[in-house]
């Protein structure tokens, strides 16, 4: 099996990259799409711990031919997905409106082809929101900038809007399914600002212009990325905080360890709260 960089090299493609998470019939609708509008081959990056046996077993039963054609370090794999009757391809139909209760508030959202809690608001995200409303109720109670790093669909920016009434709320992701529907939740939120970019890349410029601007972050970010995509999130959360700042993180399971020895060269951990399987790990900068 070939470098999967020597067949992109090889001529015109379309590349989508699997996201962690992202189920296999959002994915699937990615590539129909792709499929329908370009005449190039059309590839999925992804890695074998990403349920790919799914992706291709559903891939298979709803008339796409796939392929494993290239491959990288860390189990990536990479898909040559393929058709005969392009033009006969139909979407299949996502979920898209979810309710959930937050303190006394309830929410209704629209969660679109987002890759992460499509159902409500997830547990991870639930206790991270508890255990910093609870533990800097006075301080957000003035004009403070809180940032929600990978975002999502904006859960945890539109509970945010309504808990710190005087707080701004930067809202931060990348994958354009959950930027799509973070869109639609907060554009009707004056307090919230979303912005667009990859924080899991090395000096990227949409974040240029933010360095020092935050006073708090809460971020439930996916740590299923490479150590160095790792290292470059802390590097970036480092970067946005002012110097008096402080994040507020969950990780889940086997993701606390990586966290702890990613986040170490940046942040200097104050607090730990565990709640079954998952810790909320507030630190500052060193």
């Amino acid at each position: 099996m070939k470098q999967y960089r020597k067949i992109l090299d090889e001529g015109e493609h379309l590349l989508i990259t699997h996201a962690w998470g992202q189920s296999p019939t959002t994915l699937y609708n990615l590539a129909i799409k792709a499929l329908r509008q370009n005449a190039v081959p059309v590839y999925i990056l992804s890695r074998k711990n990403f349920g790919l046996k799914s992706v291709v077993i559903f891939f298979r039963n709803h008339g796409l031919s796939v392929t494993i054609v290239g491959k990288d370090v860390g189990e990536v794999r990479m898909l040559l997905i393929q058709c005969e009757d392009r033009d006969r391809l139909m979407e299949v139909e996502t979920q898209r409106a979810v309710e959930f209760d937050f303190g006394a508030n309830h929410y209704k959202a629209n969660v679109g082809d987002a890759v992460f809690s499509k159902t409500g608001l997830d547990n991870g995200s639930r206790l991270l929101l508890e255990t910093f409303l609870s533990q800097e109720r006075d301080s957000i109670a003035r004009k403070v900038t809180i940032g929600d790093l990978g975002s999502g669909w904006g859960a945890i920016s539109l509970i945010l809007r309504s808990e710190c009434p005087n707080a701004r709320i930067i809202a931060i992701e990348n994958e354009p399914g959950a930027l799509s529907a973070a869109r639609a939740n907060l554009e009707h939120c004056e307090n919230v600002d979303l912005v667009a970019a990859d924080l899991t890349k090395s000096n990227e410029q949409a974040l240029q212009h933010m360095a020092g601007s935050l006073d708090y972050v809460v971020s439930n970010f996916s740590f299923h990325i490479s150590e160095q995509e790792r290292d470059n999130f802390f590097c970036n959360v480092a970067s946005l905080l002012k110097s008096t700042g402080a994040i507020y993180c969950v990780a889940e399971g086997r993701f606390r360890s990586q966290f702890r020895k990613s986040a170490s060269a940046y942040l200097r951990p104050v607090q730990v709260i565990e709640k079954e399987r998952y810790q909320v790990i507030s630190s500052v900068l060193i």
